[in-house]
């Protein structure tokens, strides 16, 4: 709802806060899968360490195979997710439409897997 259109004038832009808010949600959803599928959460001060562990989570029906390569999806999400942190909370240019549609679609599939791993 807070993405700003492609058209919108520049002194308009939301899309930082929409990406600062899906950033926020990426690392809080990677931290209810591990805390709820491994019992333990990256402490680290870098976030990146936490894209380790997503990626030993293991849940959800199919194979091993297919349970691995989920988990790296995930993973791969939680990196996306993180690539754009710094310019989402602290940058001082905009974040642009498709830099924030994909930071969108990551965030959406960790608290996807969230909600189905937790709920």
């Amino acid at each position: 709802m807070i993405t700003s259109e492609e058209d919108s004038p520049e002194d308009y832009n939301f899309n930082h806060v929409a990406a600062g808010v899906a950033v926020l949600a990426a690392i809080a959803a990677s931290d209810a899968l591990c805390c709820r599928l491994l019992g333990e959460r990256s402490r680290s001060q870098d976030h990146r360490d936490a894209v380790d562990l997503v990626a030993t989570v293991r849940f959800g029906a199919g194979d091993e195979k297919v349970r691995e390569r989920r988990s790296r999806d995930l993973a791969d999400a939680l990196a996306t997710a993180l690539d754009l942190k710094d310019e989402s909370h602290y940058g001082a240019a905009l974040v642009g439409q498709r830099q924030v549609k994909r930071l969108l679609r990551a965030a959406g599939k960790l608290v996807d897997a969230a909600t189905e791993a937790v709920g």
